[in-house]
């Protein structure tokens, strides 16, 4: 096998994962031709929440996707973010693990005016994982 893979942190692999799996579901078009797909794009947002993380990707169909929402703390700057994007709604929130730097934001989000639709946490990414 692969040094990379080898000295990776399992959990960004997982996420890694999850991030590919939802593109594969969200940029396939159900009725649409190749040409369509050539005119998608992907806007990715790496919102600085200090020590934590928190990812916003945008396709230009519209979807919104968040990856972690940073510490508590940073919920604010969070929030002002997406409005500066125009983001009203997130298609997808995704969470890369159960820490408060990376959930901690998340509170101030659901407390919010965006609407939230599918929520993922690793521990449901793994058991979707084959043993």
């Amino acid at each position: 096998m692969n040094k990379y893979f080898h000295s990776c942190n399992p959990k960004r692999l997982i996420c890694l994962a999850a991030v590919l799996i939802s593109f594969i579901f969200l940029f396939v078009p159900q009725n649409e031709g190749v040409a369509a797909q050539a005119q998608n794009a992907l806007f990715v947002t790496f919102i600085d929440v200090g020590q934590g993380d928190c990812s916003l990707l945008r396709t230009s169909n519209g979807t919104n996707i968040l990856i972690d929402a940073g510490p508590t703390s940073t919920g604010q700057a969070v929030l002002s973010n997406l409005y500066d994007q125009g983001v009203s709604s997130l298609d997808v929130i995704i969470i890369s693990h159960n820490h408060e730097d990376h959930i901690g934001g998340l509170l101030t989000i659901f407390q919010s005016e965006i609407q939230a639709g599918r929520f993922y946490t690793m521990e449901v990414i793994v058991q979707l994982q084959p043993a």
